[in-house]
This record gives C-alpha cells, structure tokens and sequence, in this order.
C-alpha cells in the first residue's frame, strides 16, 4: 500500500487510513494481478504545453482485466492506457481528456476484458507545464521531473485483473 500526502500549508494533519485484510477460508480458482506501466526519470521543460510520457508494461499470463487506474500528479492534463494484444490487435481500455488530480479513481470495466500473456500495457501521459495551466504549482514554471512530491510528476497505470490460479 502506498499513500500519498498533500499538504500545501503546512499545518499538522491527523491520518485517519486503514486498511482491512479480509482472508478466504476456502479454496478460490482466480488470484488477483496488477500490471503496472510506470515511466520514471523523465523530465518536463518548463513552458511546455503538451509534453508526453509513454509507459509501458507486459502481461506476463492470461488475466481477465476487470478495473484500470491512472495516476499523475497536477501537470497532467491526458491519459490513454491502451492493450497491444500479441496478435496486432489493440484494445482501448481508458481515455481521459480533461485530467483531474482528484479524480484517481478504479475504473471498472463493465465486462471483463481479456488480456493473453505478451500483451503489451501502454500509458500515453500528456502534462502541460505552461503558465496558462491554473493547476501548475509552480509559478513561473519550472522543470518538473518525475517523483514522489506533488510538485513532481508521475505516468502509471495499473490494470487490475483475475489469472487463473496454477496449480502443481
């Protein structure tokens, strides 16, 4: 589990997170599995509009893709996470064209979508880093690299989904 903070004023803030693990009893046929496409050392010009970031992971078994979720930080202004199936085929899985920090939601699809091993997970991430854009923090802009602050930036997606499970 990974949290992140924002606290631009710097006041004290209590955390009030948990996290409850619930264990199956019985035996399950499916296992949860996360694909994350994360593009990392990259940097942003300062003034630049329309910067991309693609990120890019494999499928590494047959998974049933049940929910994908975006994540960038304030510059990002455009997601696409599309699936590169290993045939030539391409799957469209998510399109946001107005992005919202506080919006990092699961997207769930209404049917699964199935995903072979090999398949190629791309997230196409657009930031503008101009002084037009009213979410930039930095005034005049900066260059922005990729990190963990929310005045850095971040490309991932992580598709979630159910594999079968192997048993011996």
């Amino acid at each position: 589990m990974q949290v992140h903070y924002n606290n631009p004023g710097d006041t004290p803030e209590t955390d009030l997170t948990q996290l409850g693990l619930h264990f199956t009893t019985g035996p399950f046929e499916r296992r949860l599995y996360g694909a994350l496409a994360s593009a990392w050392n990259f940097a942003i010009p300062a003034g630049d509009s329309r910067a991309s970031v693609l990120a890019r992971t494999s499928v590494r078994e047959d998974i049933e893709a049940i929910a994908v979720h975006a994540h960038m930080h304030l510059l990002g202004r455009e997601m696409t996470v599309t699936a590169r199936l290993p045939d030539g085929r391409t799957e469209p899985l998510l399109k946001i064209d107005d992005w919202d920090f506080d919006w990092q939601l699961l997207y769930y699809f209404k049917r699964p979508v199935p995903l072979p091993a090999g398949t190629m997970i791309e997230a196409a991430c657009v930031y503008d880093n101009s002084a037009a854009n009213l979410r930039n923090p930095s005034k005049p802009p900066r260059v922005v690299t990729s990190g963990f602050q929310t005045a850095d930036e971040m490309c991932q997606a992580r598709v979630l989904g159910t594999a079968r499970l192997q048993r011996p």
